[in-house]
């Protein structure tokens, strides 16, 4: 699998070391969405990953669970940290 050049911006734009999309990539969940694969963290695949990693982990894991790889084909095609939208007080 290959990065495009426009994951490859959106890596470094962002922070996220590459080592981290394989991560989510070997450990993370999957869901189909309009003939793409977006992957995550879930509990488990963050436990995998903070296992695999060792005392590295420490240091990792809240970076891992916020981040999600969108993937067409064989190409990692974006990357990017979820957004959680929290309703705002309209009073």
């Amino acid at each position: 699998m290959y990065l495009s050049n426009h994951a490859s911006v959106r890596c470094n734009q962002r922070g996220i070391p590459p080592f981290a999309i394989d991560l989510i990539l070997d450990f993370g969940a999957v869901e189909h969405n309009r003939g793409r694969e977006i992957f995550w963290l879930d509990k488990k695949g963050l436990r995998r990953a903070k296992h695999y990693l060792g005392k590295l982990s420490d240091g990792y894991a809240m970076m891992l669970k916020d981040l999600y790889v969108v993937v067409d084909g064989d190409a990692v095609i974006t990357v990017a940290r979820k957004n959680r939208h929290h309703k705002r007080d309209r009073h």
